[in-house]
């Protein structure tokens, strides 16, 4: 089987006349081992067949205010999509929708008792795998790597809008 990294963008490195990786491989790559940490970590638990991107949502949900449109927004999917995700956050007691005073279309998605209790656990995975990260390149560095990303973050969505309303 041909690793899906193969399939993406590719740069050549003039030096050594050979192909290597892209960033979308490297992050994409460097996404899916952070993921599988996170899978092994809810193994046995209840939430052990929490879907990925059901995770994405809840973590959004956990910044106060949003509604499911604007989860769609942020995530660049369709509304049904998180509604759905929503759904199954429901049954499991996690979250919850609430009004918003003035709106009767729209509705707020916030956490449950138990979903507040699930966010410390969700918080607690991700210092673990930060920690697993600095212990791999060194704490002064995982800093720089990490404030990088959220520039490079920021910066590409910024650009990506202000495209847009050209």
């Amino acid at each position: 089987m041909i690793p899906m990294a193969c399939y993406s963008s590719t740069m050549v490195d003039e030096k050594n006349s050979h192909v290597r990786m892209g960033i979308l491989n490297l992050t994409s790559d460097f996404l899916a081992a952070i993921n599988d940490r996170y899978i092994s970590m809810r193994k046995g638990t209840r939430y052990e067949n929490v879907r990925q991107f059901d995770g994405r949502v809840f973590v959004a949900a956990t910044r106060e205010g949003y509604t499911e449109s604007e989860i769609a927004r942020a995530f660049s999917v369709s509304r049904q999509a998180v509604h759905a995700s929503v759904e199954r956050l429901i049954a499991l007691k996690l979250l919850e929708r609430q009004p918003i005073p003035g709106n009767r279309r729209d509705k707020r998605i916030a956490l449950t008792e138990r979903g507040v209790h699930a966010s410390q656990i969700v918080d607690q995975h991700i210092a673990a795998v930060e920690a697993e990260c600095a212990a791999i390149i060194g704490v002064d560095n995982f800093k720089t790597f990490r404030l990088q990303l959220e520039l490079m973050s920021t910066t590409m969505k910024q650009r990506a809008k202000s495209k847009l309303q050209a």
